[in-house]
């Protein structure tokens, strides 16, 4: 059995993820695990498929094929070891500032942080005009990470920066 990456990226659609589950569905693939997103117009994703050696070929020329609506790309999935992890989640918000994102990876890069899922966005300030950025922080660390050292960087960072940022056991 092989695993395969399979990465989407294109005008967003109707109908996309029943294209692509259906091409899957048709050729004996096991659709594992995905993260598709809307964006600007644009619809983004990477999937995880399994399916029989001998149907890998076939599948990837269906997948493949889709190119009118999607840029398509599909790879082996590397085999990732599953040692325990520990989850942990940062929401960072502010007013909206150059470098916030790149201030805020910094430090978890540091700290050894590996980010699983990242959102962000800017928000109308409500009561004070202007521009709020807001991101929600989804990452995993190894299972004896000691949080204390990351929690006061991102404490300075908060400070430096003028933000608000939590980190939290992730659920």
């Amino acid at each position: 059995m092989a695993r395969l990456t399979v990465t989407v990226i294109g005008d967003d659609r109707d109908h996309l993820v029943a294209t692509l589950s259906g091409i899957a569905t048709s050729h004996g693939a096991n659709w594992e695990e995905s993260r598709i997103s809307e964006l600007a117009g644009k619809c983004a994703g990477v999937i995880v498929l399994s399916a029989a050696d001998a149907k890998v070929a076939e599948l990837t020329s269906a997948l493949e094929s889709v190119g009118g609506q999607l840029e398509v790309a599909v790879q082996p999935a590397p085999d990732v070891p599953h040692a325990p992890r520990q989850r942990l989640a940062i929401h960072v918000l502010g007013n909206d500032q150059p470098g916030i994102v790149h201030e805020v990876s910094n430090v978890l890069a540091r700290a050894g942080l590996s980010i699983s899922t990242m959102r962000t966005e800017c928000l109308d300030a409500p009561m004070a005009g202007g521009q709020l950025f807001e991101a929600n922080i989804v990452g995993s660390v190894s299972a004896s990470f000691d949080s204390a050292p990351v929690r006061r960087d991102l404490e300075r960072l908060a400070s430096e920066i003028q933000v608000d940022i939590d980190l939290a056991e992730a659920e």
